[in-house]
């Protein structure tokens, strides 16, 4: 009788096998599985968590909200004049970037696993200052497109080792 490891098993340790795995910015490490990719985990992969494909939509509306009252509370002091004209103009433009940043990232996820059936697309995004970005365009279950965006080590070895990866996957 002969005895196999698992596969993941294998593509982890074995050097016959290609890793399948590589190291992201904040220090932990992408899986990519046949099935599955899989975020923000060790080099030892154990138990995979479950999927959570909740979008930040309610959680923009409410920063919206937020800084909307933020600034209906200092245009009220600017128009009952406690406020300088400058610093009121400032905490505005302030807020209006941050309104703006809302708006751009309403349709991010923070999952950890996302199964490659849901992925429509991906791409890398090359920054001359800054982490090189790998986003994933997919669907959730109640078919709302979202992204998730990795952002990959700094390090031109590990992004081509990155890239590689995706790329032998065939994700990108």
């Amino acid at each position: 009788m002969k005895f196999t490891f698992p596969r993941l098993f294998l593509s982890v340790t074995s050097p016959l096998m290609q890793e399948n795995f590589f190291i992201i910015a904040d220090g932990t490490y992408c899986h990519i599985l046949p099935d599955k990719v899989v975020l923000n985990h060790p080099p030892d992969l154990g138990r995979i968590p479950e999927m959570d494909h909740r979008n930040r939509k309610m959680q923009s509306a409410l920063f919206a909200a937020l800084f909307l009252a933020i600034a209906a509370f200092f245009s009220f002091l600017f128009f009952t004049d406690r406020l300088m004209p400058e610093l009121y103009i400032f905490i505005l433009l302030v807020l209006a970037g941050a309104l703006y940043r809302t708006f751009l990232f309403r349709d991010t996820s923070g999952t950890e696993v996302i199964e490659r059936k849901n992925i429509t697309s991906t791409k890398i995004l090359r920054r001359f200052m800054g982490y090189t970005t790998w986003v994933i365009f997919f669907t959730n279950e109640k078919g709302e497109k979202l992204r998730r965006m990795v952002n990959l080590y700094d390090s031109k070895q590990m992004e081509e080792k990155a890239e590689r990866i995706i790329r032998a996957s065939g994700l990108l």
